[in-house]
């Protein structure tokens, strides 16, 4: 059986999604069922199962339901899969080298400031993270890191330490120091919403693909607010889940999942983020973007300047 062996592994809200659901349209590249398995995030599961109890999330744990996930054909070159954890976790590159030491791996970044303000709007939409304001919810890493003001529906706290989610160099120094640079991608969001075919491009000839695919551009997660909060949090409920799943047989609780998405979720522009907020940021990240363009440049990841195309 063949294994998986592209992984996105783009910090979250940077085109994951995106690249994956075009990738999924060549005739070579079998993408996974779900978008996000996270099954090589073992430290993260961990985490996960001491502050909500075992397995109550990251539900792909076993090898033999991680394959099944790719349903692939013969002349398949490539399964692949995006999950955004795979940055963030200590193990997940190792545990990836060890599984498929040959992978290609694709890096997706954006503006550190701009990346925080979208990972806040979507965690707010999926009640992982329950403080509405932006600067409020930086503020509260250090409490949070201490076992404070975390939200019981979050899976693990580390997905609402903002300030940790934009170490890329640390992320991305994880696969450079195990995987070959010619396995590894970088693109950057803002290249990819300016020119989606362009980096596609770039895509195929780091996967000595067919140079000419031209894929059907389809917008990816817009931004979505919540019609009814408190009937959602009432639905997310873990008591809630629970009891739906033994009452409800599991094709039916797809169904009315779909339609719940309907209902609820709906689109608008997100909230623009105060100017004040954004240059604090932007001083706050500018050494730490420094460092990250000196590793893409030492390890001839990039050409460009992020500096400039980040006006830091």
């Amino acid at each position: 059986m063949k294994k998986p062996n592209l992984f996105i592994i783009g910090e979250a809200k940077s085109g994951t999604t995106a690249l994956l659901s075009l990738l999924g349209q060549h005739s070579q590249i079998c993408i996974s069922d779900i978008k996000e398995p996270s099954y090589f995030c073992k430290d993260l599961h961990e985490k996960s199962d001491n502050k909500n109890g075992v397995n109550t999330h990251f539900p792909i744990r076993e090898v033999e339901k991680y394959l099944k996930l790719f349903r692939s054909k013969k002349e398949d070159k490539y399964l692949a899969e995006a999950s955004i954890d795979y940055s963030y976790s200590k193990d997940a590159a190792k545990n990836i080298f060890k599984f498929n030491k040959d992978s290609k791996i694709i890096y997706m970044v954006r503006e550190p400031s701009s990346f925080l303000h979208s990972l806040h709007s979507s965690r707010l939409v999926w009640f992982v993270e329950d403080e509405i304001n932006f600067e409020k919810a930086l503020e509260l890493e250090k409490k949070r890191e201490s076992g404070k003001k975390i939200p019981k529906s979050t899976p693990c706290v580390d997905m609402i330490l903002y300030d940790k989610r934009a170490n890329y160099s640390e992320h991305l120094k994880r696969y450079i120091e195990l995987f070959e640079n010619d396995n590894i991608l970088v693109i950057i969001f803002e290249d990819f919403t300016g020119n989606s075919q362009k980096e596609i491009n770039r895509v195929m000839n780091f996967l000595d693909l067919k140079k000419e695919f031209t894929p059907e551009m389809k917008k990816q997660n817009k931004n979505i607010s919540i019609r009814f909060p408190m009937l959602r949090r009432i639905i997310i409920n873990e008591s809630s889940r629970k009891i739906a799943k033994i009452l409800i047989r599991k094709k039916y609780l797809l169904k009315l999942e779909k339609i719940y998405l309907k209902v609820m979720n709906v689109e608008k522009p997100r909230e623009k983020m105060k100017e004040a907020t954004k240059q604090k940021l932007i001083n706050k990240y500018k050494e730490k973007m420094k460092e990250f363009q000196t590793l893409l440049e030492k390890n001839n990841l990039i050409e460009e300047d992020l500096m400039k195309k980040w006006n830091y």
